[in-house]
Formats: structure tokens, C-alpha cells, sequence
């Protein structure tokens, strides 16, 4: 082997400077990037939590008054077709839509929730969607079994059986000791969301 062929020529060496100047510059540089990246999904994280929690306790008192069994004397009121029913029929029905009443009046916190809900899965996973489905699905029951209370022919009525569960989904069954299967439902899923975010709260 010559001299020359392991010798490196000052264009080599020039190379080879250059080459490490610029890892020296772009290592950092990378390292700083991935740091501040880290920084900002955290912060995120940390402002969706907020939210979606805050949110969520919101919809946790709507659905509790919505469900309230007491209603005022003109909640119902703009109920369409009221004036075709017997007094009696007309007055219990109006009970019943105070319900969706309430709901409508409130329909703002729940889009609220839902417009967060596709960013909030994408920063905490699939399953954290799952108890905030709860509470759109508790809505949707809400809805649906009034207007099955409702939605009765002339002379019709629904069995006892089934105008009871219907009557339990709307209307507040519960004890001082013991909630019922709806407000059980709806405490579940507060319960299992603050377990999502209350270890990134914790960090703040």
C-alpha cells in the first residue's frame, strides 16, 4: 500500500468538516424541534382535557334537569297538534315533550361536546370516545321514548309494562340511596372520563 492511496487530500478533509458542522447545527436543531413538538402536543392534551371535561360536567346537570320529573305549566306549550287531544291526554303529553323542551333549550352544550369529539379522539384514542358516547346516547333514548309516550293513537295505550320503562328513561326514578339505571349510566361515564383526564390535569 502507497503513501498516497490512505493519505486524505485537503478536499477530503474539507468534506469531512463541513459533514460535521452541519450534524453539529442539525442534531440540535432536531432534537429542539422534537422537543418543542412535544411540548405542544402536551399543551393540547392538556386544554382538550380541560374541555371536554368541563363540557361534559355541563351535559352531566342538563341530562339531571332535563330528567327532572317536575315540570312547569307552560313547558310543552308549543307541542304541535296539543289542541286536538281531551284535557286530560293533552296535559300529560306537555309533561312528557317538557322533556325535549328542555333538551332544545340546551342543544348548545351538546354541540359543543360534539364539535370537540373528533380532535379529542385523535389526541386521546378510540375508547376515550366511548363514555361521551353515553351522553348523546342518553339524549337519543330521551327523545325516542317520548315520542313513543306520545305517539299514541286515539283510544290506543301502550302497555303498562312498556309506558313504565319508557317513563323511567325521561323522568328521574331515583332514591336519596340509590341512583336509577340512567343516572348510574351517565355517573359511569363522568367516572370513567375523568380517569382519562385527570392524570394529564394532574401534570399542569
Amino acid at each position: 500500500m502507497t503513501e498516497s492511496s490512505w493519505l486524505l487530500s485537503v478536499d477530503d478533509i474539507s468534506s469531512i468538516i463541513q459533514s460535521v458542522a452541519v450534524s453539529a447545527v442539525a442534531i440540535p436543531a432536531f432534537l429542539g424541534i422534537n422537543s418543542w413538538r412535544k411540548e405542544h402536543v402536551g399543551k393540547r392534551k392538556l386544554q382538550l382535557a380541560e374541555e371536554v371535561l368541563a363540557a361534559t360536567y355541563e351535559l352531566q346537570s342538563v341530562i339531571e334537569w332535563v330528567r327532572h320529573p317536575a315540570s312547569g305549566g307552560d313547558e310543552g306549550n308549543e307541542r304541535p297538534n296539543r289542541e286536538d287531544e281531551p284535557i286530560n291526554r293533552q296535559r300529560l303529553n306537555d309533561a312528557y315533550y317538557s322533556r325535549i323542551a328542555r333538551l332544545k333549550a340546551d342543544s348548545q352544550q351538546f354541540s359543543k361536546l360534539h364539535a370537540i369529539r373528533p380532535v379529542f379522539r385523535a389526541y386521546f384514542g378510540e375508547r376515550a370516545q366511548e363514555p361521551l358516547q353515553v351522553l348523546f346516547t342518553t339524549r337519543n333514548r330521551i327523545n325516542s321514548a317520548v315520542a313513543a309516550l306520545i305517539n299514541q293513537r286515539e283510544g290506543e295505550e301502550l302497555p303498562v309494562e312498556l309506558r313504565r320503562h319508557y317513563e323511567s328513561i325521561i323522568w328521574d326514578m331515583s332514591t336519596p340511596d340509590e341512583p336509577d339505571q340512567v343516572k348510574r349510566e351517565v355517573n359511569l361515564a363522568v367516572s370513567q372520563l375523568e380517569a382519562i383526564c385527570f392524570p394529564i390535569l394532574r401534570t399542569k
